[in-house]
Order: structure tokens, then sequence, then C-alpha cells
């Protein structure tokens, strides 16, 4: 089965913004977390998942997509979860908030729909809207290095 992730991708200055904070921590830091693979940052919407059936997720996707315009959001200082991720807050809109939640429940409601169970989440399906949106500028390598980062980014 295929994983999968779906999420925002930022554009334009935001996300050359958040390439050099990540790139400038990981070089004075010398932390590799984000940077070990081609950076993207982004805003994790869903997932990551696995499914055996790709078709029915992107038309549900589709779907859920329909419903909605533009959603605006704003980035705000630094924040961190149990000191292993270290990240810029998004402030979503109140219309982000019904999209995350309304992608999670039809994309969770497709495991009733499939004798196998093709929809596999692990990590947020924010059906209890317990996950905060951020986008992560340093993760992993950062537990000795953590209040310096944060200073340091601060």
């Amino acid at each position: 089965m295929a994983h999968y992730l779906i999420e925002f991708r930022f554009r334009g200055y935001a996300k050359r913004y958040l390439k050099a904070c990540i790139f400038e921590v990981a070089k004075k830091f010398r932390v590799k977390g984000v940077v070990n693979k081609h950076v993207v940052p982004h805003i994790t919407l869903f997932g990551p998942f696995t499914t055996a059936d790709e078709r029915k997720v992107t038309s549900t996707f589709i779907s859920v997509c329909k419903k909605y315009n533009l959603m605006n959001f704003k980035l705000k200082g630094f924040g961190n979860f149990d000191k292993r991720v270290i990240f810029i807050e998004v402030i979503p809109s109140e219309e982000l908030k019904e999209f995350r939640k309304d992608l999670a429940q039809e994309i969770t409601g497709l495991k009733r729909f499939f004798i196998f169970r093709t929809v596999r989440t692990k990590g947020i399906t924010d059906l209890e809207d317990h996950h905060a949106f951020h986008a992560t500028i340093a993760f992993k390598d950062i537990k000795t290095k953590f209040h310096s980062i944060l200073a340091y980014l601060k």
C-alpha cells in the first residue's frame, strides 16, 4: 500500500522565509531533522495514512475541496511540542479549521465503505481538533539544543 500525506505547501515569501529559518537553524545548531531530505515547508492537513484505493481518496479529497474557497491563515511566533518539535505557529481562519475537520471526517469515514480497511491513519485526523496548525522548523536531533534554538528564534 502507498503512503500519503495531505498538506498545504507554502509558496512565495512564506516559503522562502520558512526555508531560510530551517536552514539557518540546521547550520547554526548542527541539527538535521528537517533538512535530511528535500525541504518542503508545509502545514499537515491529514495523515500520514495508507490506502489501497487511491482513486476513492482522491475523489473524496476533490469533493471536500470543492466546498471551500480560498482559506486564510497567519503565521505567528514560534512554539514547540513537548520540547521535541520547534515550529512556527499557524493561526487558521475558521474556514481552514472546518476544512481540515471535514477532510479528516470524510477520509476517515472511507474505512466504513470497504471490506478491507483501505485507509489506515497514523498521526493527525483532527476529528477532535487536538492537533495544532503549525509549520515545523526543527525536530528529532534537537533535544540537547532545544532551549538554545528556541531562544535564538524568539
